[in-house]
């Protein structure tokens, strides 16, 4: 009895409150069961959940390298395919290199970072390398364009930061200490690799000099050795920083084309049908790609009717539907485009545009610099050009880096 007497007084409070509310909803007592109508009840969606740091691996290239000569002080090698590091009396040869910290996502952390550099050509005794940051002039000495002739005005040399610009210390003004060692061992077509996370502590252009950590040895052949520069074929053996860092993911505001495959690799099929090109949905929202339009620098190809690209997702747009045969790819992220992408190995742009034709995004590579000057790297066959994380977006080459090991649609 006491029971019922509650649940009355429960639903009179209630028919009293919603009549309140809407004049027009009524409640009913019948059997323990509480009837209402006339009240429209709105429930908030859940919100998606906050973005978390995030770990992501990269591979930086150098911005700029070069190599010095110490009997050739005011010669310039900016344009040499290899650079060289040797000891000899008054003839010792130094490498250089600038990297661009300052191209990751603001508010990264740097976790983990090494300045990986490929010997092709190794001493005939073992020496240790070792690798000394500059301690001035890190972000304005000057590459140059020469192959061993004169420094022209703003080139490096063994005299020159910036000709006419002089280091303190001829050879470079480095640190008394290197942050890393490494020895070269005597086998050539090999890699090296130095521990550089020390002076990977802040988002600014960093540059080291690598060179022999016994100079000038007098009576002694066969201490040189020679590593690829940035100017050598292709980019499988080119310098690189080997980065792990940590971000909140960025959130560009709009989609991205968040990685491009152009030069397809004989294992995951051929040129033209096979090359895809994938997006990336950063906002909170899902986005209907109804009318859309991916574009290179000649043509555009509506994405299919229906296409919707989810939050925090990916799509990957291939001319033909034989690409997800070579690729783990989720079955909601293939979109098959059913027409020729036609991207050139050599150099192109690639656009994504609205229904409006207006262009959300775009980029270009290669030799062309129709959107980007200087355009991305032109990448080997099997790599593609991946951003640094996917809904990072600053209309910047660096932006981007060249990715040998792709892996569509995550």
């Amino acid at each position: 009895m006491r029971s019922i007497r509650h649940q009355a007084i429960t639903v009179g409070i209630l028919c009293s409150l919603v009549v309140g509310m809407t004049g027009e909803a009524w409640a009913a007592f019948i059997s323990n069961t509480v009837t209402i109508t006339g009240v429209s009840i709105t429930t908030a969606s859940t919100p998606p959940p906050p973005p978390v740091p995030t770990q992501f691996a990269v591979r930086l290239f150098p911005t700029a390298d070069t190599w010095f000569d110490e009997a050739q002080a005011d010669e310039n090698f900016g344009r040499d395919s290899t650079l060289e590091v040797e000891s000899q009396a008054s003839q010792n040869h130094r490498a250089l290199y600038r990297f661009d910290l300052a191209s990751l996502p603001a508010g990264s952390t740097i976790d983990d970072c090494s300045l990986n550099l490929f010997m092709n050509e190794e001493p005939r005794t073992d020496r240790e390398h070792g690798v000394y940051r500059l301690s001035d002039h890190e972000a304005d000495w000057g590459e140059g364009t020469q192959n061993g002739g004169a420094a022209d005005p703003g080139a490096s040399s063994w005299t020159w930061y910036a000709n006419p610009g002089v280091w303190t210390a001829a050879g470079g003004d480095l640190a008394g200490l290197p942050t890393a060692t490494s020895a070269t061992g005597t086998v050539e077509e090999v890699w090296r690799s130095w521990d550089v996370g020390t002076d990977c502590d802040a988002p600014a252009a960093r540059s080291w000099a690598v060179r022999d950590t016994t100079e000038s040895i007098a009576g002694l052949d066969g201490t040189g050795a020679e590593y690829t520069s940035k100017e050598g074929s292709g980019t499988a053996k080119d310098p690189y920083l080997a980065l792990d860092f940590t971000v909140l993911p960025p959130d560009a505001g709009h989609v991205t084309i968040s990685e491009v495959y152009y030069d397809v690799a004989s294992d995951k099929g051929s040129d033209t049908p096979n090359e895809w090109v994938e997006l990336y949905n950063p906002t909170n929202s899902s986005v209907n790609l109804t009318g859309w339009e991916l574009c290179d620098a000649s043509d555009c190809d509506t994405l299919p009717s229906g296409t919707t690209i989810p939050a925090k997702s990916f799509l990957v747009v291939t001319p033909n539907a034989s690409t997800f045969t070579f690729w783990s790819v989720p079955a909601a992220a293939q979109v098959v485009l059913g027409e020729s992408l036609s991207l050139s190995n050599a150099g192109d742009q690639v656009s994504l545009k609205n229904a409006s034709a207006a262009t959300v995004d775009a980029l270009s590579y290669g030799s062309n610099t129709g959107i980007m000057n200087p355009a991305l790297v032109d990448v080997d066959k099997g790599w593609s050009l991946a951003r640094l994380t996917p809904g990072f977006d600053t209309d910047a080459a660096s932006n981007f880096w060249g990715n040998p090991a792709p892996v569509p649609g995550t």
